[in-house]
């Protein structure tokens, strides 16, 4: 091989090093802008907004004032009673229990008859007991007593003229009169108790309301109870008729309400 050759190789060698070499610097700047350009803005979008968006509004949403408030209060309405409820019994004593069966049952044919005349009706008229029994004295003597006990019905202004008449006709008790009020009656005062009541706990509601730095904002539940009639029973009658003079009758109604403030 002559110098002329063995030089030409030497130079082609030395192109393809050359070559080799830039190829390689090429790659690893390639690699280093890559490593520049993806991590920055990747790291900067997917962590801040994320953890502000998620933190911020749920936290001030969950944890605001929501407050309940549960409060009990009674109402009552009163008015004069409309209806009078008497209660009577007649009585019979006998030697055998038929024979003190039948001595009731005439006197109270007797009553009836009297309750007609005074303009009672026999819807007014019901019977709540009837029993017949066995008494012996001291002596060891037998004998039966028998009793029908009825409940009237009247309005309240015969009241007095209905005993006299019951006893007059064979009513051998007067167990009790009370003055009540009519189911009609009863049912509008109840209303109007309800309503009274449910006023005092919406006051007691904003008062606490007030003091606990929340408003009232609306009626979660409500429950009632049942307070009932307060009757008013007569006292005594005179011995020259009998006549009363009744008080007035008091609904009373209960409520539990449960408020939603915040």
């Amino acid at each position: 091989m002559t110098v002329r050759n063995r030089l030409g190789i030497a130079i082609a060698v030395l192109f393809v090093v050359m070559a080799l070499a830039g190829a390689v610097t090429l790659s690893t700047a390639g690699v280093g802008a890559q490593a520049t350009d993806d991590p920055g803005p990747n790291v900067a979008n997917d962590t801040g907004p994320n953890v502000a968006n998620d933190t911020g509004p749920n936290v001030t949403n969950d944890t605001g004032p929501n407050v309940r408030i549960t409060v009990g209060a009674t109402g009552t309405a009163s008015a004069a009673p409309d209806l009078a409820v008497i209660d009577v019994a007649v009585e019979a004593s006998a030697d055998s229990a038929d024979a003190a069966r039948a001595g009731v049952a005439n006197n109270v044919s007797g009553m009836r008859e009297a309750l007609t005349e005074a303009n009672v009706s026999d819807d007014q008229i019901r019977t709540t007991y009837f029993f017949v029994q066995t008494e012996r004295d001291g002596d060891g003597n037998t004998s039966y007593y028998a009793v029908h006990g009825f409940e009237l019905r009247v309005p309240v202004d015969d009241a007095g003229s209905v005993v006299d008449a019951a006893v007059a006709g064979g009513a051998t008790r007067v167990d009790g009169v009370r003055f009540t009020l009519s189911e009609e009656t009863n049912r509008e005062l109840r209303g109007d108790a309800l309503a009274s009541a449910l006023d005092d706990a919406r006051a007691d509601a904003d008062a606490i309301a007030s003091a606990t730095g929340v408003d009232v904002r609306t009626v979660r539940s409500v429950q009632t109870g049942d307070g009932g009639i307060g009757p008013v029973f007569a006292e005594d009658a005179p011995e020259d008729g009998t006549a009363f003079d009744p008080g007035p009758v008091t609904v009373t109604a209960h409520v539990t309400v449960t408020y939603e403030a915040g």
